[in-house]
């Protein structure tokens, strides 16, 4: 075992300090973890560097910090295989899943109303090679208006009840979306066209935020990783990277070892006794 590094967890809050040492840790980090905000905590592990040889390292969990701007702000970690399934409500969102994955699905199947799933599938590309999916089936939402409206919306910036969005963090990590409608309900078409403007513009935010991180790495000399806190692999290749450069390997000095230095000092003083 090598020296003793001390390492400092920081950034802002709320953007999963917490979750992320948990996970790398403990592997134990879900959708459904919950943390409290941290005022200050310590984490122990012993981590294997790209040379093979392990070391100990104290992380220091800090308090999150508020940013200097107000406004909308937000940092988004992490991307794994992930495709969210939204839509409005009774449109048959977890019935494509249970068809898709197990099959089982009849016209005398029963459902109840979804609050949040998670499916695991591995399914085949076109080019043959099978690869896992995970798939969010998320709560329904309600129209965004009701009445006798039929169409596209009208008014994209109208204030809606969170009952008729889909919640922030499917937007902060879904690779693709599903996005299921009824033919013979046209509000639950009307609730697609809501729903795919307020994807887009989360996109926009996300990729100007990760490019901006990215640039400003660059600038910095700091070396920039994409992780996240539901994915524990990818958290294996920063820390193992921050490890090894805590821990460099000893250059061989040109001045001989204090043990040497007193092997020929014993050496002399028997030569000049005798």
């Amino acid at each position: 075992m090598g020296k003793t590094s001390k390492v400092v967890i920081c950034g802002m809050k709320g953007v999963g300090k917490t979750a992320i040492l948990e996970q790398l840790i403990y592997g134990s980090v879900n959708l459904k973890s919950c943390f409290y905000p941290t005022i200050e905590d310590i984490y122990v592990a012993n981590i294997e560097t790209d040379r093979g040889t392990k070391e100990r390292v104290f992380f220091y969990d800090t308090a999150g910090l508020e940013p200097p701007l107000t406004g909308e702000f937000k940092v988004k970690m992490g991307k794994t295989s992930k495709v969210v399934i939204c839509g409005m409500k009774g449109v048959g969102k977890t019935a494509i899943l249970e068809q898709l994955i197990y099959g089982s699905v009849s016209l005398k199947s029963c459902f109840y109303p979804t609050i949040e799933d998670i499916y695991v599938a591995n399914i085949e590309t076109d080019r043959g090679t099978k690869e896992r999916v995970f798939f969010y089936d998320t709560a329904g939402l309600e129209p965004p208006l009701t009445g006798e409206f039929k169409g596209p919306p009208q008014s994209p910036t109208m204030q809606l009840t969170s009952s008729q969005v889909l919640q922030r963090h499917y937007l902060g990590f879904g690779e693709g979306y599903v996005m299921v409608y009824d033919t013979a309900r046209p509000d639950s078409l009307d609730v697609l066209m809501y729903l795919k403007k307020d994807i887009d513009r989360n996109k926009d935010k996300k990729e100007n935020t990760s490019s901006k991180a990215s640039n400003w790495c660059s600038r910095e000399k700091i070396r920039h990783f994409q992780v996240s806190a539901m994915d524990r692999a990818s958290l294996y290749e920063p820390f193992i990277y921050m490890t090894t450069r805590l821990n460099p390997v000893q250059n061989k000095t040109a001045f001989p070892q204090l043990s040497t230095l007193s092997k020929l000092t014993q050496k002399n003083n028997r030569g000049e006794a005798m």
